[in-house]
């Protein structure tokens, strides 16, 4: 996509892209539930980790893309990024840890995104003291 239709679509593609997530979460639930609280010492233990690393690059990628000012000017680096979307993804899988209905998980991720998105808007541009 082009950026003008990258910056249109973003907000419901995140939205969207998450409920689909959390869904498959809960068709999965006992295997998640197992996965984020009982992988320490195998090989998914850094499940997580490898999910917000993903995304950051994805995320960086974007806003280089649609040229954000924060990330040209260097106010917003790849480790802040990071750092917020660690954040994100720990909220969201305490849906999980929590053990919420799907309902309420899914008002909760709805809820979580749109203060996420707040977050990144008030980035977009560079911060002015």
């Amino acid at each position: 996509m082009d950026e003008e239709q990258q910056m249109a679509d973003m907000k419901s593609y995140s939205a969207e892209g998450m409920r689909g997530i959390v869904i498959f979460m809960y068709e999965h639930f006992n295997e998640f539930y197992l996965l984020l609280d009982a992988s320490y010492g195998t090989e998914f233990q850094n499940f997580v980790d490898e999910m917000v690393d993903i995304e950051v690059s994805y995320t960086y990628k974007y806003m280089e893309t649609i040229g954000c000012e924060s990330v040209k000017s260097g106010l917003v680096t790849e480790d802040f990024i990071h750092i917020v979307t660690t954040a994100y993804f720990n909220g969201v899988f305490e849906i999980i840890r929590h053990q919420l209905d799907k309902d309420a998980a899914l008002r909760y991720v709805d809820m979580l995104g749109k203060y996420h998105i707040a977050g990144f808007d008030t980035i977009f541009s560079p911060m002015k003291d």
